[in-house]
């Protein structure tokens, strides 16, 4: 009786050995017959099982003959478990082919930042057919359209403005000029009272103008000696002391 090598599948390790009969069972049973490959000793290489699938179940049918009190029996693949609904508004979130959880799509945003959930995961909604990752989900959700306005709030009354009477505001009473007090002739300021004086000159100018030559020493102090008399308010000067 020959036995059989079978690789189910591309990227699936090799299962064997099997008998012929063993290798029909799964060859229809298989939803990927196309990736399926078999060696069975003295081949040099892996070959598609369906370039000799017509021999093989040629000998499986010898075999069975030859053997039928003692056949073995085929093994047959267990179902699938069925996999429950999902919940309107739930989003299934799968991760490296299994199911991590169950979560309100409203708090996916919440849930990507806390990094229960990541980028890379993929996820399943009510009415998907095939899984998508969940960062199609996010962009989804940013560039979904805003929720309709509802009833707008009407705004409330705005009463017309009263119209305010001017009061007329008394004229300012002029303080009169005391002994040794100056008008400002700035008619901005009118300020009324003592005057500022400030020197004309600087003394340590002058010292040193004669300290460095006499003439110009005595030329500033000439010019610019005593003092002149300014408004203390804005500085505007009324009369010059000599």
């Amino acid at each position: 009786m020959r036995l059989y090598h079978v690789i189910p599948k591309t990227g699936t390790p090799a299962e064997g050995p099997r008998t012929a009969a063993q290798v029909v069972a799964m060859f229809e049973q298989s939803a990927s017959t196309a990736q399926m490959l078999v060696w069975w000793k003295d081949r040099k290489g892996w070959d598609k099982i369906s370039d000799h699938i017509a021999m093989i179940r040629l000998e499986a049918q010898e075999d069975l003959q030859s053997t039928a009190p003692a056949a073995t029996p085929v093994p047959t693949l267990k179902p699938a478990p069925a996999v429950p609904e999902i919940p309107a508004g739930q989003i299934r979130v799968i991760r490296n082919g299994s199911m991590i959880g169950e979560y309100p799509e409203a708090d996916i945003a919440a849930l990507l930042r806390a990094k229960v959930i990541l980028p890379d995961d993929s996820y399943l909604a009510p009415g998907m057919k095939a899984s998508a990752p969940v960062s199609e989900l996010l962009l989804k959700m940013v560039l979904a359209p805003a929720p309709a306005v509802g009833t707008p709030i009407s705004p409330m009354p705005v009463s017309p403005p009263s119209l305010a009477i001017p009061v007329p505001l008394p004229a300012p009473v002029r303080r009169q000029p005391g002994p040794g007090d100056i008008v400002c002739p700035n008619a901005n300021c009118g300020y009324v009272g003592p005057g500022k004086k400030i020197a004309r000159g600087s003394t340590i100018i002058g010292i040193l103008l004669l300290l460095c030559w006499i003439l110009p020493g005595v030329i500033y102090f000439m010019f610019f000696s005593g003092y002149r008399t300014c408004c203390p308010r804005c500085q505007c000067q009324v009369n010059n002391d000599n």
